[in-house]
């Protein structure tokens, strides 16, 4: 929770300071399934607190987050998932 409050007053003193944001960090995790998240939460628990339990990361906190899937646009099997290769 502190580094939360800490990052949002820094962008705050950064935004007053500027009058508007120098930079914005686009965050894309590929790979990041719900799963994988989930169990490094997990894992970050064990480490920090010796016990079982969710210790949440970061940007898991954020304010807004999305979720996004592919699918083959030739492939009729919802299963298969394209990359740039099956073009």
């Amino acid at each position: 929770m502190k580094k939360l409050i800490y990052t949002l007053f820094f962008v705050l003193i950064s935004v007053v300071a500027n009058g508007q944001a120098k930079y914005v960090f686009y965050f894309i995790g590929d790979g990041m399934g719900v799963n994988q998240v989930n169990g490094t939460e997990m894992f970050q628990a064990e480490l920090q607190n010796g016990r079982i339990g969710v210790e949440p990361l970061l940007f898991t906190q954020f304010p807004v987050a999305t979720m996004a899937t592919t699918f083959s646009a030739t492939n009729s099997c919802l299963l298969y998932t394209s990359d740039a290769a099956d073009e």
